[in-house]
């Protein structure tokens, strides 16, 4: 109140359910938070609810979850390693031997999911606050570092924007969020993990001519947004580090 702000958009996870839990407050004081529901964050940074709430619907990697019913001579290697929660690819590790399986506490706080040796791609999907999809723009992650993607491009796939959509409606998507997906043996684009916030290769939507970022902020501001589908180009994008050195 004191600040007199009038939009606030926090993009880190640990962020996000604290914050929603507390929107009403924002708004209280004049404050519009562009942030998921409470019920969409909880689906989607736990990697187990997610899969289980998409399961049946849209083709999910096999998983299971290292708990005290784990049972590592029932896995077909190799398979990935990931922990629940959490983001940045952290944690995440590829699993060729069945003795690795064996070390994993039973906790539930790790997932053993099906190796996917497609190609991985990034939707960056935008909805509106009635839930409409305005906007599924795919990249694909060619190359990643630390989970993060440095060289990338949009690319126009109806199988593609049709998955994000689909996913943005089971997890009642309201905003923005990135939907990562990769490709399974069969050639089927499968869920990965959702990430119910702008993400950090979102220039490159941009770019490509859809301003998610702009136009959520417009809704905030009470400003009507443009009709579905919103166009973009294809286009693509090389990071690199630039250092200046001084005396």
């Amino acid at each position: 109140d004191r600040l007199s702000i009038d939009v606030l958009i926090p993009t880190v996870d640990t962020e996000l359910l604290p914050i929603a839990r507390r929107k009403a407050e924002f708004e209280a004081v004049g404050t519009s938070v562009v942030i998921a529901t409470q019920e969409t964050l909880e689906i989607c940074l736990d990697k187990w609810a997610l899969h289980k709430w998409c399961e049946g619907s849209v083709r999910v990697p096999a998983t299971t979850l290292v708990d005290s019913d784990f049972d590592p001579s029932s896995t077909d290697l190799p398979v990935i390693i990931k922990p629940r929660s959490g983001s940045g690819s952290r944690g995440i590790r590829l699993c060729e031997e069945a003795a690795d399986l064996e070390t994993l506490e039973r906790n539930g706080t790790m997932l053993v999911q099906e190796l996917l040796p497609g190609p991985e791609f990034s939707l960056d999907v935008l909805a509106d606050r009635s839930g409409e999809v305005l906007a599924v723009v795919p990249r694909e992650r060619l190359k990643v570092d630390s989970g993060i993607a440095i060289t990338g491009r949009t690319s126009h796939d109806p199988l593609l924007e049709k998955l994000g959509a689909d996913v943005a409606r089971l997890i009642g998507l309201t905003t923005v969020a990135n939907v990562q997906v990769k490709g399974s043996a069969e050639g089927v684009p499968a869920l990965m993990e959702v990430n119910p916030r702008f993400p950090g290769t979102m220039p490159l939507t941009i770019a490509s001519g859809v301003d998610m970022p702009k136009l959520a902020v417009d809704e905030a501001l009470g400003h009507d947004l443009p009709p579905a589908p919103l166009p973009f180009r294809e286009i693509a994008m090389v990071r690199h580090f630039d250092e200046h050195l001084f005396d």
